[in-house]
């Protein structure tokens, strides 16, 4: 006498009950939408992710009201810079191209930041090391600093808007 095995989930039962819009599909789906939400979370805790925007100071222009109050407009971090760790430069950027703006830098990993003015908002920053770097405007501005960012001094125009900036390793010839 020759048993029979019963296939509970056939391929075809699957497909047939997946087109009917059965329940089981959109659990799955749930199911799998927050296992990837929680992958990716994990993910970014067990590499070192670390979320730095609840210790930013005050800076010149992060919020801004004009129009008698009607209007409010928020300054944006536009790029971000670590040469390890510890050590980084975040780009703010406001509506006010003509005003000078600030450079947030940290030395303990994001726990602390300081300000620095820049002649104008940057949207991009690239450091050589500790002491040499550089930052872009969007009116094609380039600033460097050779001292960690204490002073910020104007290097020359591209007449071009800055997106970004590259240097080769071990190089002090840079690329926008």
């Amino acid at each position: 006498m020759k048993r029979k095995t019963k296939i509970f989930a056939s391929p075809a039962r699957m497909n047939r009950f997946i087109r009917s819009g059965g329940r089981l599909t959109l659990l799955a789906s749930l199911l799998l939408f927050f296992a990837f939400c929680t992958l990716n979370f994990a993910r970014a805790q067990q590499y070192g992710w670390t979320d730095i925007s609840r210790n930013l100071p005050d800076y010149p222009y992060d919020t801004t009201i004009i129009n008698n109050g009607e209007d409010t407009l928020i300054a944006s971090l536009t790029d971000i810079f670590f040469i390890d760790e510890n050590e980084g430069w975040v780009t703010t950027w406001h509506a006010f191209s003509d005003q000078n703006a600030a450079i947030l830098h940290t030395t303990d990993g994001g726990g602390a930041w300081e300000v620095q003015t820049v002649m104008r908002p940057c949207q991009v920053i690239h450091m050589l090391d500790e002491n040499v770097g550089y930052a872009g405007s969007s009116g094609g501005m380039i600033f460097k600093t050779l001292n960690g960012g204490t002073n910020w001094d104007f290097m020359g125009i591209t007449g071009a808007p800055i997106t970004g900036m590259s240097f080769p390793p071990g190089s002090d010839t840079g690329y926008v």
